[in-house]
């Protein structure tokens, strides 16, 4: 149901935690058979991790929580998203303090990944990811992901001085002119 004080891939320990929060319908783990590797995702991922998926018919919709996350903080989640054959596109979506949502063909993809980055956590530390069958689909993939700090964000009263300092230079600089 959820993994706690997750480890880095450098071997430290982290805040992060893992949590499914709900899914509607039946989801299935299975295994991608096709091909001795996965491509271009292996060099992101390991290939048995990256072989292995979660699936589910369109209409189902897995949701997860990350959490234990730096509000003010930006992060990249990378997906890999596939299975041999068909033309499926997955869904997801993004929900902290902003909103972001991309679509990844999963079916026939052995090496594509989708990349979202800029997802600021809400003020507890959270963000939510929804995945679903995107339109016209007829289901939905989850391999891998990876989660990355990106940048922290300043404070918007932090921009302001920012802004009144870099004035205060200027006009001081037009005056010496």
């Amino acid at each position: 149901n959820g993994l706690t004080g997750m480890t880095a891939t450098d071997g430290n320990a982290t805040n992060y935690n893992f949590q499914w929060i709900s899914y509607t319908g039946v989801a299935y783990l299975s295994s991608n058979a096709v091909g001795s590797t996965t491509g271009a995702a292996a060099a992101m991922f390991p290939d048995d991790v990256a072989r292995s998926f979660w699936g589910a018919p369109a209409g189902v919709s897995l949701v997860f929580e990350l959490s234990g996350l730096t509000p003010g903080t930006a992060y990249k989640l990378d997906f890999f998203s596939g299975h041999a054959g068909g033309t499926d596109t997955t869904r997801f979506t993004l929900v902290g303090q902003n909103t972001l949502t991309g679509d990844i063909q999963s079916g026939s993809n052995l090496s594509n990944v989708l990349d979202l980055s800029g997802i600021l956590p809400n003020s507890a530390g959270d963000i939510d990811v929804t995945i679903s069958a995107a339109p016209g689909s007829s289901s939905l993939y989850i391999n891998a992901f990876q989660l990355n700090e990106v940048a922290s964000v300043p404070e918007p009263a932090s921009l302001g001085l920012l802004a009144v300092g870099s004035l205060v230079l200027l006009v001081r600089r037009r005056r010496s002119i």
